[in-house]
């Protein structure tokens, strides 16, 4: 059967209207979906950056609460007379209540953060040797707040608790007494972070206490009002760390699917170590062990099954995500 010459012209004609037009929208698929992942990564990004840069001022705002609490003058007067010998109730009581004063009610955003805090000597010379000196649980929470903890008798734990426990081991570093150094002046160790005057922080957590409360400390020197360089002591703050997993739950700029995650060393101190962020070898990527700061949302179950709330939440190597290596890459660099 013989086509006619007209209708092999039109189907010459249609088919390459079609393959014109086949081509164009190729490109412009290309274009426009190249176009929209490069927004969409640069949106990312810029959200990132904020979200990074709002943490940082939120660590800021809890840095500045506890050295709020540092400078009290009462506590730094009790603390010289400790050092003259004086070990008495009596020494103790005003700066007690100025402590209590400080962590308790929410008169700023700062002081609504902070829930206990513990001073202990600058060194074991004193009557009390290494133990602390002074605790004291704001009256907003004291024996009222739950922790995830039983004592020994199996009954539940309370934040404030004379058991012990109500002061949450997890939060309170076993200071390492390191001495008076003639350049650095009293410093203090826990799990190889050296604590002095010129390194002063020591941030530990958080510490879940539920699905919607989490806990951090943040141990610093006491110095001296009136000499930079005279520690008076080392103080540990216990707060509320709203502040991170607020910016965390917070999905603006994100789209409908978007989730912030943050991750961190796995270990105690939250400090990576030079060595594991720039290996020896140029040629090799940093690999260090890290971890879901705060444990994911349950409806991420499906996903990050062992890193939930309800789970150990177990460190993995940087090296499984390839984004967590590219960042510390570049960090390094």
């Amino acid at each position: 059967m013989r086509i006619p010459i007209r209708e092999q012209l039109a189907l010459l004609i249609l088919l390459s209207a079609l393959i014109s037009l086949m081509v164009i929208s190729v490109a412009t698929w290309i274009t426009n979906h190249s176009f929209v992942l490069s927004q969409r990564s640069e949106r990312l990004t810029l959200t990132a950056s904020l979200k990074a840069a709002q943490l940082s001022s939120n660590l800021n705002i809890m840095q500045t609460s506890a050295n709020f609490v540092s400078s009290r003058v009462l506590i730094q007067s009790a603390l010289m007379r400790y050092y003259q010998g004086n070990n008495t109730a009596a020494n103790w009581v005003r700066a007690q209540a100025d402590m209590a004063a400080a962590i308790s009610g929410g008169g700023s955003l700062g002081q609504s953060l902070l829930l206990q805090t513990q001073v202990y000597p600058r060194d074991p010379s004193g009557p009390a040797g290494p133990w602390s000196l002074l605790n004291v649980t704001s009256s907003d929470f004291n024996n009222t707040l739950e922790l995830p903890l039983q004592d020994s008798d199996g009954a539940q734990v309370h934040l404030g608790d004379s058991s012990g426990l109500g002061y949450p081991p997890e939060l309170y570093p076993n200071l390492t007494y390191l001495g008076n150094s003639s350049s650095n002046g009293y410093q203090a160790g826990y799990n190889g972070r050296i604590l002095s005057a010129d390194n002063p922080d020591l941030f530990l957590g958080p510490w879940v206490v539920d699905d919607s409360l989490s806990l951090v400390s943040l141990t610093m020197p006491v110095i001296n009002n009136t000499s930079a360089a005279d520690v008076l002591g080392w103080l540990t703050v216990l707060m509320d760390a709203k502040l991170i997993s607020n910016v965390l739950s917070n999905t603006d700029g994100l789209g409908e699917t978007g989730q912030t995650l943050l991750l961190g060393p796995a270990n105690t101190t939250n400090s990576f170590s030079r060595a594991s962020v720039k290996p020896s070898s140029s040629k090799a990527k940093p690999d260090p062990e890290v971890r879901y700061v705060l444990p994911l949302p349950s409806g991420d179950k499906e996903r990050h099954p062992d890193h939930v709330y309800g789970t150990a939440n177990a460190a993995f190597s940087a090296s499984q995500s390839p984004a967590i290596q590219e960042a510390l890459t570049r960090n390094a660099s």
